[in-house]
């Protein structure tokens, strides 16, 4: 990314001058430092810094710290030229007046990565912002995955004996225009326009706001407010990632707030997928904090400036639309939009491999690990044949069925299983801080916020 590239230039620029010098910058860098908020970060954090570490005393460090720190980096260290290297530095005499200085140095460099990073996720989540004010259409396309309160409530009750089709993530579509919104769930259809719902096509005197799950995503993208009013969140830059072919910016934003006035809180996370050339999101995950985990729920795709039919915002029309949940008699048909044709040909290709499956199930000439090899391919060769009847809306429900699915289903578990769980998170817990307890106090103090 262009941008990128330039900010490294710069701030490589700028990590091998001092602070303090009164040497003029290149013209181009302070043009660059004027403009990138990232960047001019860089620079007063690297003069902070620089500032600390020469108010440092350059005294022998604790006793045992520099053998502290290297009996616990031995374990990792699992070639012979790494404990060598440690085993030397051991033994230069000189290298102890600065270990515990550069360790120091090190945390404080890493610390500041942190912080830059979290200055451009920032910057990155201000520019999508911006760029959602001049979008004239919105389009939603992804699963809503949440369980509904009343499956939430048997699960927490302890009912294991309960019907998969009341989990199954449900197929979410929406859509922003002049003011209109629409939000379907399944064959469930809201719509919000001039102050008024309607459910299906029928009005609702008792509700007066947009639908829930698109009000939320659409606030979230305008970045200004991403939990609702004057709920503190924080975000993280998680880098440059690649998502159906585009080159994309991630970032993640989290946000704790009561739950319900209580005095638990619970943890909300959003990720996001952004177009590094517009900074307009691509892709959203909604993830909450519960029962000591993250559960997932939603996946929504992003499209703008699409014009959508304006039957969509008829309530007359939506009338005569199917309503309900997906049949099950023909689910992957309801799940991933499938026309007639195409339906037909699903059905070819689901038809065939499982006539090869039952094939290659009863060789006998087969060992079994070529049989589950065999049977592996099969499973990866129907999912290309699926996708390549499917169009690329279609195609991002069908890929992501196979995403949210699996932590759906996680979410059934009792509260035994739960606290299972936890417990062994706990173990984990206890081991890290058992680790750093090992540590000399000053190291602990300063490794710790980093971990």
């Amino acid at each position: 990314m262009k941008v990128n590239r330039r900010c490294e230039q710069v701030q490589s620029s700028l990590s091998l001058r001092s602070a303090s010098s009164v040497e003029a910058l290149d013209p181009g860098v302070e043009a660059h430092l004027q403009s990138c908020e990232a960047c001019s970060e860089f620079r007063a954090g690297m003069a902070r810094l620089e500032s600390e570490i020469s108010m440092w005393r350059n005294a022998s460090p604790y006793p045992d710290l520099e053998q502290r720190i290297a009996a616990s980096l031995i374990p990792l260290a699992s070639s012979s030229r790494s404990r060598s290297s440690l085993l030397w530095l051991r033994g230069k005499l000189y290298m102890n007046r600065r270990f515990a200085i550069g360790t120091a140095a090190l945390l404080a460099i890493a610390a500041l990565a942190t912080s830059h990073r979290t200055v451009q996720a920032n910057t990155a989540l201000h520019r999508m912002g911006n760029a959602t004010k001049h979008v004239t259409n919105l389009h939603l396309i992804g699963w809503n995955c949440e369980l509904k309160p009343e499956i939430a409530e048997q699960v927490e009750a302890g009912n294991a004996q309960i019907s998969i089709m009341d989990t199954m993530p449900h197929r979410y579509e929406g859509w922003v225009q002049d003011g209109n919104w629409r939000e379907s769930q399944d064959f469930d259809s809201t719509l919000f326009s001039a102050g008024k719902v309607w459910d299906n096509g029928k009005l609702d005197p008792a509700n007066s706001e947009p639908p829930f799950l698109l009000l939320s995503a659409f606030r979230a993208i305008t970045g200004e407010e991403p939990f609702g009013k004057q709920t503190p969140f924080t975000c993280h830059n998680l880098g440059e990632d690649r998502i159906y072919g585009i080159n994309a910016l991630k970032i993640q934003v989290e946000s704790k707030k009561p739950n319900m006035g209580a005095v638990v809180q619970v943890q909300e996370r959003r990720l996001f997928w952004l177009d590094p050339s517009t900074y307009l999101p691509i892709r959203m995950e909604e993830w909450r904090y519960e029962h000591d985990r993250w559960e997932l729920d939603a996946v929504l795709w992003f499209d703008y400036n699409t014009p959508a039919p304006k039957r969509l915002f008829d309530p007359e029309q939506i009338k005569l639309e199917r309503h309900g949940s997906a049949d099950n008699t023909k689910l992957a048909a309801d799940q991933y939009r499938l026309t007639a044709s195409q339906q037909d040909r699903y059905a070819r290709i689901v038809s065939e491999y499982v006539s090869r499956q039952t094939i290659t199930q009863s060789d006998k000439s087969m060992t079994k690990g070529a049989r589950d090899a065999a049977l592996v391919a099969l499973g990866s060769e129907l999912k290309l044949q699926l996708r390549g009847i499917m169009t690329v809306d279609q195609q991002r429900l069908f890929d992501d069925w196979w995403y949210v699915e699996p932590k759906t289903l996680e979410k059934l578990a009792t509260p035994e299983q739960r606290q299972e769980d936890a417990q062994w998170l706990k173990q984990q817990r206890l081991q890290m801080h058992a680790w750093l307890n090992t540590l000399d106090a000053e190291t602990r103090r300063r490794i710790g916020p980093t971990l």
